[in-house]
């Protein structure tokens, strides 16, 4: 999928970003890791797009043939969390590549908008204890 607007990265370490930047979001440190599916990074990556672009929120199991329980993306934004997969905001903009590859938890966002620009996080279901990506992701979009 080619997009016409350009988008960059920077990685930052997790630990250095004040907890003021995080918005909200936090990690657990004592989570338990499902076995072939382990989500953690010590990064904290910054993804700029372009207003009509798309930008990927990367994210893997470290065995990409293991299949997560279930999993699901979550927004912050003013504090609160909300549940990207099934946002309206959202729909007919999503792809997954866990269908490819069932530990590719990947997300491409596509016709960014300005409301798109938040803090993203993946999270994993097992057995009844949620485990949160250590990788996470913020959007910050931009005019054409």
């Amino acid at each position: 999928m080619r997009s016409e607007a350009t988008s960059s990265t920077e990685n930052r370490k997790w630990s250095d970003i004040p907890h003021g930047d995080r918005g909200g979001v936090s990690r657990g440190e004592d989570e338990e890791e499902e076995e072939g599916c382990d989500l953690s990074g010590d990064n904290y990556l910054v993804i700029n797009g372009h207003q009509g672009g798309s930008v990927l929120l990367p994210c893997s199991c470290s065995d990409l043939h293991a299949k997560p329980q279930t999993f699901t993306w979550e927004y912050y934004r003013t504090g609160f969390s909300t549940d990207v997969l099934n946002d309206e905001l959202y729909r007919g903009r999503l792809q997954l590549f866990n269908n490819i590859s069932p530990g590719n938890l990947s997300l491409l966002i596509s016709d960014l908008r300005v409301e798109d620009g938040a803090d993203y996080r993946t999270k994993k279901r097992n057995f009844n204890k949620i485990r949160e990506n250590r990788q996470n992701n913020s959007i910050r979009t931009a005019p054409k």
